[in-house]
């Protein structure tokens, strides 16, 4: 088992590479961002005018300009100086906040402070996932949400990371990365659980799908690389968790 300090799973070293790869494709071709995921994310977000919104390991911004330009005040948070400085430069009208934390640390001046967390794609890649879910919880309102898109647990077997699902606090690296970056797994309940030391209950769980239309999109290299492809329409590798802040 490999367990590393958060400051070590940063993207920092990947940032224009990570960057770039948030784009929206020119040529039309799929993007799990913005033809599957956030759509969904958005969706159980639900209205966030004149709301407070935290995006909770912002990257360089994407989800963060989309509650901007659905009319929540945003503060955009990631631990990478270099993600930030990225996403700056695309919020031209200066609409978002933008701050550099480790949000595994307690953040004293934000408790309290939001009506509504948004998280994409980013609780995998927390090493004290335990410590970002009280930290969220700090700086969530009472009766705020949540709400966070993650890889499914429940698929890491069959996406082959870990051996047996019950592995919790494995680390495993991605491939494209060097030096490392991991993909820690946990269960589903050490996740709600988690989440629920920190104030929070869920109140609901969307799986991802999918559709066939979509996986005809994808590359053929990315099908070829992929030995579990033709799964991909009738399983969901993707989970978004909706919590609430209770009293």
């Amino acid at each position: 088992m490999t367990i590393l300090p958060p400051r070590e799973n940063t993207y920092e070293q990947f940032a224009e590479q990570y960057a770039q790869s948030q784009q929206r494709p020119d040529n039309g071709s799929f993007s799990w961002n913005y033809d599957l995921v956030i759509p969904q994310l958005l969706n159980v977000v639900g209205d966030v005018t004149g709301c407070s919104a935290l995006d909770a390991g912002c990257g360089e911004g994407i989800v963060a300009r989309f509650l901007a330009d659905f009319g929540a005040k945003v503060t955009a948070i990631d631990v990478s100086p270099r993600l930030v400085e990225l996403g700056k430069a695309q919020d031209s009208q200066n609409q978002i906040t933008w701050i550099v934390r480790d949000l595994s640390l307690p953040l004293a001046s934000f408790d309290e402070t939001f009506d509504v967390v948004v998280s994409n794609l980013v609780l995998n890649d927390v090493s004290d996932y335990c410590g970002f879910a009280r930290t969220l919880g700090a700086v969530t309102k009472v009766d705020g949400r949540a709400v966070l898109s993650l890889t499914n647990p429940y698929s890491a077997v069959m996406r082959e990371k870990v051996h047996s699902y019950f592995d919790s606090g494995e680390a495993i690296p991605y491939a494209w990365a060097e030096p490392k970056v991991y993909h820690f797994h946990r269960t589903m309940q050490d996740y709600v659980s988690a989440f629920r030391d920190g104030g929070f209950l869920l109140n609901s769980l969307t799986d991802v799908q999918m559709p066939n239309e979509m996986v005809k999109r994808l590359p053929d290299s990315r099908k070829e690389e992929i030995p579990w492809f033709d799964l991909y329409h009738r399983y969901p590798f993707f989970v978004i968790l909706d919590f609430v802040k209770v009293g």
